[in-house]
Parts: structure tokens; C-alpha cells; sequence
């Protein structure tokens, strides 16, 4: 250990500081490791810090036809480098040529010893990405967790924006390994919104929900393609218990556009689910439903009695439903602080305190549209 006497001038700044020059450095951290075993040490622990920022702002989990696991993970520019630097500590060798494989040259490379292969995106705008395949052993995604930020400290858990997970073609078993794969590698980490497609279990739910209180999901998108939950109303309830935000997303393989049906339920009347989904012992306050292939799902009573319950609410919320059978056009109006009018295609039922140009992010919105219209 240096004495105070010893040290150079920059190196006798205060930590605070030192961090600040490091974090506005980042496309030059490789060399400023090798200026001195201090700052060798101090850009470590920068990282250490530095967990409890945004690194990705997106990830997608997925499976190829021979069931390698694919993990591409998307990054502003500026955090590019720091992400290099986590794959050189806990991945790839520090002498890794990443001058070869910019993007420039976006081939793939082999890794060993994991047996992986992955390539850098051309496309830096918005983000530039970095694609993963490799059969997943626990050391390989407990390393790539380490490269992304994950902690088991609570104060300095990273989040990532958006998180895509495709589970459409797995057989149960196969699916319920990609899950915990998937837990392993977002260990630690929290998820600002977390998009499931695939089709929707009563095991599937169960994942789910304890995904989003592990990882502090604020929103939930779920893009569903065959739904078999025993109890549909208990798992969209809980849903709603869970998160702040709320989409679904109908994507059936096999349509019938006579079909009153929307989530495994058929021939009901959604405005009670909804209203039960928004009511005010619930954490969720923004439901987006987009049913374009099955626009009968939402009846014309419903859509009456979402008009004259929404505005009853005793907090603010945000509901757009989308459908393709609106009941009828009328003229605007206002009741209880919300602007109800009439769109094309739909109606919008809207709370604004000052009326009706206060910005959607302060008010409560109601949106149900035909298809042509999105």
C-alpha cells in the first residue's frame, strides 16, 4: 500500500471524484487499468459500483430449432465498453481482440471453454448488440449474470428496460429448464418491463408471478397464444396485484372472429373483470388489452358499462382496450373530471384535472378501437 506521499496527485482525489472521471472515461477504462496497480484497483471497484446503474436496456432469452440457448442483450453506446470490460473479467480472457470482432466485422466467434459463439450488431442506433448462443451450464450463466450487473445486494441491484422471453414451442418440461436457465441468468437484477409470449399455463402464471416479485417488474406484456389457466379471472387478478402496468396481447393460431373470448375466457362480461383488475385494493393502474383476433371479446354492454364505471373510480387509472367492434359513436362529454368522446373506430374516456390537454402521463385513458385504427 502507497503512502499519502507516494501517491500521485490523481491519485490522492477523493474516491467521489475518482469514480466521476472513471465513469466519463469508459472508452478509454482498458488502458487506464494498465497506468497502475491503484487505478487497476479503483476501476474495479468501480464496477462493483457501477451495478446499481443501467447497463442493458434490453434482453431477449430464446431457443434455437437444436435448443442452444440465445441470449442477445442490447446497450446504449456508452455503456458498450463497460460491458466489454465484465466479459473480459468473468467471460473472455483479458487479451481478448475485440478490435477484430467491432462493428465492423461482426462475425461470430467461438469461445472456449464454454463451447459458445456470439457476434456484435453493426447497428449502434439506438443500441448496439451482443448476441449469444451457447448450452447453458451453470458457471456460463452465473459468469454472464456477474456481466450483467447481477447482485444479491438489494441498494445496488441493476435493472434492465425491457426483457423478452419466447417459450412458444417448448414442450413443459423442456419450457419449465428454459425458466430457471432464465431465473439464474436475471438473478439479482431488477426488470423495468418483462415481456412473456408463449402459451399460458397454470405453471406458466405461477413463473410469472414470482418473476415479477423477484425482479420488481413494473410492467407486465404478455403476448398469449393458447391459454389453459383453470382459473383465468384469479390469475389476471393476481397480475394486477403484482405490477403497475398491464398489457395482454391475444395472438391465436387458430382464429374465429365470432368468438367472445379474450385469456381462455369465453362469452363474459369483461367491464366487471376490468373494473376488478383497476379497483382500488390493486397495484395495477395502466391495462392495455389488444384483442384483434377476437374483436367480439368486449360486448356492447361492457363497453356501456365501462363509460359509466371508469369515471367512478376512486383513483387514477389508464385502461385501452382494442376490440373492433365498437357499440356506437356519441358526442363528447365530461363526468367526474373525465373527457369521454368519441374516436374513430372507438371512444376515449380520459381524466384531466384541468381538462382535457393535461398530459396522458397525469390522467386516467380508456381506449377501445377497431383494428384499422392501431
Amino acid at each position: 500500500v502507497k503512502m499519502a506521499h507516494e501517491l500521485s496527485p490523481i491519485e490522492q482525489l477523493p474516491e467521489e471524484i475518482l469514480y466521476e472521471i472513471i465513469g466519463n472515461a469508459l472508452e478509454s477504462i482498458f488502458s487506464l487499468k494498465l497506468v497502475s496497480k491503484y487505478f487497476n484497483d479503483r476501476v474495479d471497484a468501480y464496477l462493483k459500483r457501477s451495478r446499481a446503474l443501467r447497463l442493458a436496456d434490453r434482453l431477449d432469452m430464446e431457443w434455437t430449432q437444436d435448443d442452444v440457448t440465445r441470449v442477445t442483450v442490447g446497450l446504449q453506446l456508452e455503456k458498450v465498453v463497460l460491458f466489454k470490460l465484465r466479459l473480459n473479467r468473468h467471460v473472455i480472457s483479458d487479451d481478448f481482440p475485440w478490435s477484430k470482432i467491432d462493428s465492423s466485422n461482426p462475425d461470430w466467434r467461438i469461445i472456449e471453454p464454454y463451447q459458445w459463439k456470439f457476434h456484435v450488431s453493426d447497428d449502434v442506433h439506438p443500441l448496439q448488440y451482443f448476441t449469444f448462443d451457447f448450452v447453458a451450464t451453470e458457471e456460463f450463466l452465473n459468469n454472464l449474470n456477474k456481466c450483467l450487473g447481477g447482485s444479491s445486494n438489494a441498494s445496488l441491484k441493476q435493472e434492465i428496460g425491457n426483457v423478452y422471453l419466447y417459450t412458444c414451442d417448448s414442450k413443459p418440461t423442456f419450457r419449465r429448464e428454459q425458466q430457471l436457465h432464465f431465473r439464474k441468468l436475471l438473478s439479482g437484477i431488477n426488470v423495468r418491463e418483462f415481456h412473456y409470449g408463449g402459451n399460458i399455463s397454470n405453471e406458466d402464471v405461477e413463473f410469472i408471478n414470482e418473476f415479477i416479485e423477484d425482479h420488481n417488474v413494473y410492467r407486465l406484456n404478455l403476448q398469449q397464444m393458447e391459454t389453459t389457466v383453470s382459473d383465468p379471472v384469479s390469475a389476471l387478478l393476481g397480475f394486477s396485484s403484482r405490477v403497475r402496468s398491464l398489457y395482454l396481447n391475444e395472438n391465436l393460431i387458430s382464429i374465429n372472429e365470432k368468438w367472445e373470448y379474450m385469456f381462455g375466457l369465453h362469452s363474459v362480461e369483461w367491464a366487471d373483470i376490468i373494473l376488478a383488475m383497476l379497483g382500488k385494493e390493486m397495484k395495477l393502474d395502466n391495462l392495455r388489452i389488444n384483442g384483434f383476433d377476437v374483436p367480439r371479446w368486449l360486448s356492447p354492454a361492457s363497453q356501456e358499462k365501462l363509460k359509466k364505471f371508469i369515471p367512478q373510480l376512486e383513483r387514477p387509472v389508464s385502461f385501452e382496450g382494442y376490440c373492433g367492434n365498437v357499440h356506437r359513436r356519441f358526442a363528447d362529454y365530461m363526468d367526474r373530471g373525465y373527457s369521454v368522446r368519441a374516436i374513430r373506430g372507438g371512444m376515449s374516456i380520459q381524466y384531466c384535472a384541468r381538462g382535457p390537454s393535461q398530459s396522458r402521463s397525469a390522467a386516467s385513458h380508456l381506449v377501445i378501437s377497431s383494428s384499422n385504427d392501431v
